[in-house]
């Protein structure tokens, strides 16, 4: 069998004379019947040796669901992708194998999407760090309990909150779009519940009848965000309830400065002395000072809260009497709700 240039190829002059070749074992290789012969660079050529004829299938060992791949039939055009086989065996396809997720987890659908809309007030809108605009999934358990945190942060305020009714199979971390993770939560208004793989940067939704598969980032380019911890350190700290809180931000939050060029006023001040606890704004035309008194005694701090984080910190709050922690660092001021069960719901601003 001789071996021909492709249809339309230049003539090839000098170069090296056509001459037949026969593969390994004694197989030799046939035209495809697609208008040109094979050649060397479009297949790789192996022994004879006994295995399924063309339109075989195979069960992939590599699906959950044991679902088959056919293999290609022996009269499929080769490319450089496959080792083609002249004698009985068939072209087989490379098999990408799909390792266990790093993470999985099923959990209530109305409790995540809740969970979503209120982190999605922190999510960054508008910046260069595209991994500022997703949320960062972590699946742990606790015993036989299992727990889903999302977190969140624009780089000024950050927020970590944990989902109820939960079960989780394979503990791991995630980070997914937040905009993209928002809208196929919500639009899977008919299920209960939802089922998350994640692996690396891709991330899996599953439902009873549609899966998503969203392309984010490896968790561990998510930033570090270590002032959580600052609620169980030794920082200085008190606690008040919810209602008492969000009365003192309503009644002096308006009076906040809204231009961005004035920061010192584009915020409220918080001031503890002893047992008095003060909220204090103005935007140079009117002045709120707003008082509360604390059942513990303490040392005197002050900080300054941004309005944003005030707002979203108000769509925290769920009991009025639940017990809010409240510490203050060099530069840093944490929210902690329900600190004595465990929390669940934190603001670092």
């Amino acid at each position: 069998m001789t071996w021909q240039a492709p249809r339309g190829a230049a003539p090839l002059g000098s170069a090296r004379p056509a001459r037949s070749a026969a593969a390994p074992g004694g197989s030799t290789a046939k035209p495809t019947g697609r208008g040109r012969p094979v050649s060397r660079a479009d297949a790789v050529l192996v022994p004879a040796i006994p295995g399924p004829r063309r339109g075989a299938w195979i069960a992939d060992e590599s699906r959950s669901m044991g679902a088959q791949t056919p293999l290609c039939k022996q009269n499929t055009a080769p490319t450089r992708r496959f080792l083609r086989n002249t004698g009985p065996a068939a072209v087989h396809f490379p098999v990408s194998y799909r390792r266990s997720p790093h993470m999985k987890v099923l959990c209530d659908r109305g409790a995540l999407l809740d969970a979503i809309n209120l982190i999605s007030g922190v999510v960054a809108s508008r910046t260069p760090r595209l991994q500022l605009t997703c949320v960062k999934l972590t699946a742990a358990k606790d015993g036989n309990a299992g727990r889903l945190m999302l977190e969140a942060t624009d780089a000024e305020i950050s927020m970590t909150l944990d989902t109820e009714r939960v079960d989780v199979e394979e503990p791991g971390e995630a980070l997914v779009p937040a905009d993209m993770l928002q809208k196929v939560v919500r639009a899977e208004e008919n299920e209960p519940t939802l089922t998350i793989e994640a692996e690396e940067d891709v991330t899996r939704i599953r439902g009873a009848d549609a899966e998503f598969e969203l392309r984010g980032f490896p968790p561990d380019e998510f930033p570090d965000v270590p002032g959580f911890g600052a609620l169980k350190g030794d920082a200085p700290s008190f606690t008040i309830n919810a209602g008492a809180l969000e009365d003192l931000v309503q009644r002096s939050l308006f009076a906040a400065a809204r231009e961005n060029s004035r920061y010192a006023i584009n915020g409220v001040l918080l001031r503890r002395d002893g047992k008095t606890l003060e909220f204090v704004a103005t935007d140079g035309r009117r002045l709120a000072l707003c008082r509360d008194t604390l059942d513990a005694d303490g040392d005197e701090v002050t900080c300054i809260i941004p309005s944003k984080a005030l707002n979203t910190l108000t769509k925290l709050i769920q009991d009025p009497e639940e017990p809010v922690a409240v510490c203050v660092t060099d530069n840093r001021i944490v929210f902690g709700f329900s600190p004595e069960d465990g929390g669940g719901r934190a603001l670092l601003a």
